[in-house]
């Protein structure tokens, strides 16, 4: 039986970056999932930030503690391949005064 190899971190990065080559943005169908849009809304914060800050990518990856890939992924809005917690995290990193508000409608 063949040894097989286990891919690194920067090797499975490598390849998701060859595969997000398009840098084509997701966009959120109308039925998305709470998850879904959550991860959009904070993807949203974090290029509203770039933008705003004129911050390069690979600074805001340094800056919050993940590598450029990561930030690109957030930038581009490529949800499926984020984690909720990682971009809660950068998100508080970012805006450490953020306060959350209640965005739903009063009963009635």
């Amino acid at each position: 039986m063949k040894n097989k190899k286990r891919m690194s971190g920067e090797e499975m990065d490598r390849l998701l970056d060859q595969i997000d080559e398009e840098n084509t943005a997701f966009v959120l169908p109308q039925d998305a999932s709470l998850k879904e849009k959550t991860k959009y809304e904070l993807c949203r914060a974090l290029v509203i930030f770039l933008r705003e800050s004129g911050m390069k990518q690979k600074d805001l990856a340094t800056l919050v503690g993940t590598n450029e890939s990561m930030i690109s992924r957030a930038a581009n809005y490529k949800i499926l391949l984020l984690d909720t917690d990682n971009l809660l995290d950068w998100v508080g990193k970012v805006f450490p005064n953020y306060t959350w508000k209640d965005r739903r409608k009063a009963a009635g």
